[in-house]
């Protein structure tokens, strides 16, 4: 088992976002969703990251995240992959069907590196920098992201290491909670 409080992240499956190309998901969208259920009170946030190169299209927000919110209600995260989609008008599309924009590291826009679009869920997902998914974050930016996780009060947060070529990102895990818990 787990601790009482720990909650799963699930990361949607490549074969709904970046194999279908986000069209004609009914079916295994269903599926992605009964099997997830079966995490019950465990599940606490699904995150959808869109192919490389996929620029914002507003009818891409709609048929995916419409057809996903029809079956999933809780906390939903979106990681885009093209500057396109850090303007006001993709958040707008993001927070009307209660989709946060993840906080990603590095960052495809300047504004990409801080979570937005809906309040209800403050998501970081951070890939290792300069060298993705090999380097480890130094202590000063650590400092900083707790600082950031610190000022999240009233919705659900997450950070999610992603550089674990080399192990960095179970350490980066643990000393932010370290930062978080002093």
């Amino acid at each position: 088992g787990v601790p009482a409080r720990f909650r799963f992240a699930v990361k949607a499956p490549k074969f709904l976002t970046h194999e279908e190309c986000l069209e004609e998901t009914s079916e295994p969208l269903a599926q992605f969703v009964h099997e997830i259920g079966g995490l019950g009170r465990k599940l606490g946030c699904v995150l959808v990251q869109l192919p490389p190169g996929l620029a914002y299209d507003p009818r891409t927000v709609e048929t995916l995240f419409a057809s996903l919110r029809a079956r999933y209600g809780g906390p939903l995260v979106c990681e885009p992959p093209h500057p396109t989609w850090f303007t006001g008008a993709a958040d707008r599309r993001l927070d009307a069907h209660g989709v946060g924009r993840v906080g990603a590291d590095p960052p495809c826009a300047e504004e990409g590196g801080e979570p937005s679009a809906s309040p209800k869920v403050v998501y970081y997902r951070l890939h290792g920098s300069p060298d993705m998914y090999y380097s480890s974050y130094d202590p000063a930016y650590l400092d900083r992201l707790a600082q950031r996780l610190r000022q999240v009060r009233s919705v659900p947060a997450w950070c999610v290491f992603d550089n674990t070529a080399r192990g960095a990102a179970t350490l980066n895990g643990i000393h932010l909670l370290e930062r978080l818990a002093a």
